[in-house]
């Protein structure tokens, strides 16, 4: 039958270009200790619940930083995402003074992310759901130490055993963070098409738990 006949092959990582041999990128945080995240700031990524746990966990008097690359285009784009980790901050530790969250480019014209690994620490990213976790194979085979969330793919690729899993709960997906396949359209005789989200009770994703990463930071 069909399904003896299908394969499933893992992403692959290139060992030559990410590893302890490479140069590390210099990120001028200012503090000792750096914690990385590779990410989009979409509810899918729990880019949230990272910033909840590190303010949580760490305060300005301790020699710690965090680190969020992500794809942006111009400076604009830039400001506009370390805004929204600002607003998101106000939010979930209004008055705390926590250590700082650096917001850095990845994608043309920015330092090469094998080198932006070598120049941290550590690696943490508590996704609510990854396909192949392709940059905490990446961190991994940086030698930095990882956190991720146990769950989907990341429960295939690392566990305690040489990393450091999220315990996390398994939710359905918010009708808000479905895919576009999900939406349906409203077509009216005259005038635009409006779009239907139509909410899917089988799709679920992971909660990892925001005291548990904390902690887990912490450990590290």
């Amino acid at each position: 039958g069909a399904r003896e006949k299908l394969r499933v092959l893992p992403v692959c990582v290139d060992i030559d270009e990410f590893g302890p041999a490479i140069q590390p990128a210099t990120l001028n945080t200012g503090r000792g200790f750096n914690f990385l995240s590779v990410l989009e700031l979409e509810e899918r990524s729990g880019w949230d619940l990272l910033v909840d746990a590190w303010a949580r966990a760490f305060g300005t008097s301790e020699d710690v930083a965090l680190v969020l690359a992500i794809p942006a285009v111009d400076g604009q784009a830039l400001q506009a995402a370390a805004n929204q980790v600002q607003q998101l901050l106000s939010r979930v530790a209004p008055g705390k003074q926590v250590a700082p969250i650096q917001v850095i480019p990845v994608g043309p014209g920015s330092a090469n992310l094998a080198n932006v690994y070598r120049g941290v620490q550590a690696y943490v990213q508590p996704s609510r759901g990854e396909s192949w976790c392709r940059s905490l194979l990446e961190a991994m085979a940086s030698e930095l130490p990882v956190i991720g969330s146990n769950w989907g793919s990341g429960a295939e690729v690392f566990s305690d055993q040489n990393a450091y899993p999220i315990e996390c709960d398994v939710v359905p997906v918010p009708a808000t963070a479905l895919p576009r396949s999900a939406v349906e359209y409203d077509w009216p005789d005259d005038g635009p098409a409006t779009p239907i989200i139509i909410p899917d009770p089988e799709c679920h994703w992971a909660q990892p738990s925001v005291d548990r990463l904390a902690e887990l930071m912490r450990r590290v």
